[in-house]
């Protein structure tokens, strides 16, 4: 009896069905364009493209904020320094010793004591000096101008 049985072949193992694999492809293919529209749309995209420019018009929007009242001296003060210490790579500002490719030690270290004042005085100044923004913004694109050139 064993013999009668023995030609029988046993069916294929069940598949996915159809509809399955569909909806595999479809999650699959809307995953990859959502993933191509967020790196499309990302911030970090146009921050890449414009990263030798952003301490200018970093500056440049503190700059605007005080004058408009949006910021304070104090906060902008703040903000100025920190600006300078992430561009320069400074642990802190040090009159005394100005970072590399700053040309006239004596402003880096007037700029240097009126963000000092600003920040750490109880009688801070009213605002800081234009000179300060300017010698900041000469010092910012002559190191993107020496980054670009490396």
């Amino acid at each position: 009896m064993l013999d009668l049985h023995a030609d029988i072949e046993l069916p294929a193992a069940p598949g996915l069905p159809g509809e399955i694999v569909v909806a595999i492809i479809f999650v699959i293919a809307v995953a990859a364009t959502a993933i191509v529209l967020v790196r499309r749309l990302s911030p970090a995209a146009d921050a890449d493209q414009n990263a030798a420019q952003s301490p200018v018009a970093e500056l440049d929007r503190l700059r605007s904020r005080l004058q408009s009242g949006q910021c304070s001296p104090r906060d902008t003060a703040y903000r100025l320094a920190m600006l300078l210490r992430a561009h320069f790579q400074v642990t802190e500002l040090d009159p005394a010793s100005p970072p590399a490719g700053i040309e006239n030690p004596r402003e880096w270290a007037q700029v240097v004591r009126q963000l000092s004042a600003n920040r750490y005085a109880p009688d801070a100044p009213s605002t800081l000096p234009d000179d300060s923004f300017a010698h900041a913004r000469s010092w910012l694109k002559q190191a993107i101008a020496a980054t670009v050139e490396r």
